[in-house]
């Protein structure tokens, strides 16, 4: 055994003696956290080095020196996943490669992970993408790589060891994430397994750095920006009423802005809009929302939701670029939704109702497609949500119902799918999933008529979210 593992694993060791845990414990998760030789070890630290001198990262894990506290921009991202919270003092990150095995020594998971570590203090977050039909926690369990695995934390929605230093949970189908710490840090645990956060839309790479001002304007991604355009300049505006911020793109006649506004006081269309802005209304654009394109073509402005307004304005020689860019700017939304995580949404739908807000008889957000599809998430708790018959009734905005009821079932836990539709069925509403993750917490997916196919989907996807202590 290396000189570091046989480090760890003493001090491991010591920590765990007066929990009583199994003597094999730490043997099983060095061999199966790391899996690798003292060797390898080295040759990946001098590489993490090499590209540090060098102002590069590897290909597949970006990171950066920060506060390590719960923040908007993420101490690290691994596979597509980020980092938000660390505890402090921890050092620089190492780079894992990962192979997870089960007890016949097959290879079951393939992954990738860093690992923070000070003296006997460590943190490893891993992110193991798969091809295989992982859902939930009783897939990871029937995968046989967590041996001793404490099955008491399921309907929590994670696996974990008995000494609670290891957790394991789906984030999404395919996607598993898992967050070991020494026992000196295990109460950092759930802080640490709250802030992960799975990026809305991965790149080839499944790894992105973005700088501050170069692929985002406050906040909002630019994405599909054409070659040619030199390098951004970041600025603040303000025009009339509204101000915001900006990032150009230029060379020589040729230029492309983006710009982001967010109001105070909601605005609600088009007309409002263009009062603030002091602009003449235009042709109306509809494609993302309530806005308004000049008759140039050259500048395009939206209500994206009613606290963001979007903008792109282009010179007259570019504004063949000018939907393009508008259509391709990606709004990122929280994951966690009301005390659940939300693990998968089709593309072509972006949150369109800004913050989690009342929704029937719950907290939910509402998310449009481009052509006028909208479907609802709902969580919904207390009495109501104590079983299926009771979140069955549902307190309508107007005069729906719910017909033609048949059972279903969402990763094995029984649900209830029917027709939403006036009182006197003149008109058909859509569809509505409804299922009890437990009782007193509860999930509505309500999707209008062109949006029923993917909500089994994105049922399967929802989890509760680890608990915080403290």
């Amino acid at each position: 055994m290396s000189t570091l593992e046989d480090e760890l694993r003493q001090a491991m060791t010591e920590e765990t003696d007066s929990l009583r845990a199994a003597p094999d414990l730490v043997d099983q998760v060095v061999r199966l956290s790391r899996h690798r030789r003292h060797r390898r070890l080295r040759l990946v630290a001098t590489v993490a080095a090499v590209f540090l001198v060098a102002g590069a990262v590897p290909a597949f894990v970006a990171f950066q020196r920060a506060d390590r506290t719960a923040a908007v921009r993420p101490v690290a991202t691994i596979d597509g996943v980020d980092v938000r919270y660390l505890p402090d003092d921890l050092g620089e990150p190492e780079a894992l490669p990962l192979k997870e095995r089960d007890r016949r020594g097959t290879v079951r998971l393939q992954g990738k992970a860093l690992m923070w570590s000070e003296g006997n203090r460590f943190v490893q977050v891993s992110v193991y993408r798969t091809e295989r039909s992982v859902e939930d926690v009783q897939d990871i369990l029937a995968l046989n790589i967590l041996p001793g695995a404490d099955e008491s934390t399921l309907n929590d929605g994670y696996v974990s060891s008995p000494d609670r230093t290891d957790r394991m949970w789906v984030a999404e189908p395919g996607l598993v994430l898992r967050v070991m710490t020494s026992v000196s840090l295990k109460d950092d645990l759930d802080r640490i397994a709250a802030g992960l956060r799975v990026q809305p839309e991965v790149p080839d790479e499944r790894i992105t750095h973005l700088p501050e001002g170069l692929d985002r304007v406050d906040g909002v991604e630019v994405r599909g920006l054409p070659t040619g355009f030199g390098a951004p300049v970041a600025f603040d505006v303000i025009d009339h009423e509204l101000t915001g911020k900006a990032v150009r793109w230029s060379q020589g006649d040729r230029s492309i802005q983006v710009t982001v506004y967010r109001p105070g006081e909601p605005v609600p269309d088009r007309t409002a809009l263009g009062a603030l802005l002091a602009i003449p209304e235009g042709n109306t654009w509809l494609r993302r929302g309530s806005g308004m394109m000049s008759a140039g073509h050259d500048d395009l402005v939206w209500v994206e939701h009613e606290h963001l307004v979007l903008r792109v304005t282009t010179s007259a020689s570019a504004g063949k670029y000018l939907e393009q860019i508008a259509l391709a700017l990606r709004v990122p939304w929280d994951h966690d939704l009301a005390g659940v995580r939300l693990g998968y949404m089709p593309d072509d739908l972006r949150d369109a109702s800004g913050e989690v807000h009342g929704v029937n008889d719950g907290q939910g957000r509402w998310f449009n497609r481009n052509d006028g599809g909208s479907l609802s998430v709902e969580v919904v708790r207390g009495p109501r949500a104590q079983n299926l018959q009771s979140l069955r009734q549902v307190s309508w905005p107007t005069d729906e119902h719910l017909f033609d009821v048949h059972e279903t079932a969402v990763r094995g836990v029984p649900a209830l799918e029917g027709r939403v539709m006036r009182a006197d069925r003149s008109m058909d509403k859509g569809r509505m999933l409804l299922w009890v993750i437990r009782p007193g917490l509860g999930v509505r997916i309500w999707a209008t008529p062109d949006l029923t196919k993917p909500m089994m989907a994105i049922a399967r996807g929802v989890t509760p979210v680890p608990p915080v202590k403290g």
